[in-house]
This record gives C-alpha cells, structure tokens and sequence, in this order.
C-alpha cells in the first residue's frame, strides 16, 4: 500500500520507480561534483581532428546494388508472399 500521494502523483508503483530513477541520478551528480579538484561537472572537449570514410569502387557498387536492389527486392518478396497467403485465407 503506498500512500504517498499529493496532486501530480498517483501513487503507483511507476511513481516508485521515477523516484528511485530521479535519486540516483541526483546521488549521482552529487557524487561526480563533490571532489577536491572542482565544484563542477567537467567534460571534456571534442577533438576538432576529421577522419573521412574512403570506399573502393568494389564497396561502393556493393552497398549501391544492396541499397537500391536487394534491400527493395526482398521487401517485394515478402509482401507478395503475404499477399498470396492472406488471398487464399
């Protein structure tokens, strides 16, 4: 029986867990915070360094005939199968 109830709360067992949710992430960030070093969350900053993604013409045409063909085709084919099935039904 829970009875801590007041006008946005309903008392259910999902109020429960959002409370228990909500206290460990406050635990939490209290946790990070309290050190000697800083009062303050501190994150890191991103690396400003670019890495680009090169493909072979091989790669290239796989993913093409993938993306355009076989992906689309094998959608087409399990949809005709359904709809063969269900117009038999």
């Amino acid at each position: 029986m829970l009875s801590y109830r007041h006008s946005f709360h309903a008392g259910n067992h999902a109020d429960v867990l959002k409370h228990t949710v909500q206290s460990l992430i406050i635990e939490s960030l209290k946790w990070m915070t309290d050190t000697e070093d800083s009062a303050t969350v501190s994150i890191p900053s991103k690396s400003l360094s670019v890495s680009y993604l090169t493909l072979t013409d091989y790669d290239a045409a796989f993913w093409k005939i993938c993306t355009i063909g076989l992906i689309p085709g094998f959608f087409l084919v399990v949809g005709f199968v359904v709809w063969m099935k269900r117009r038999k039904a």
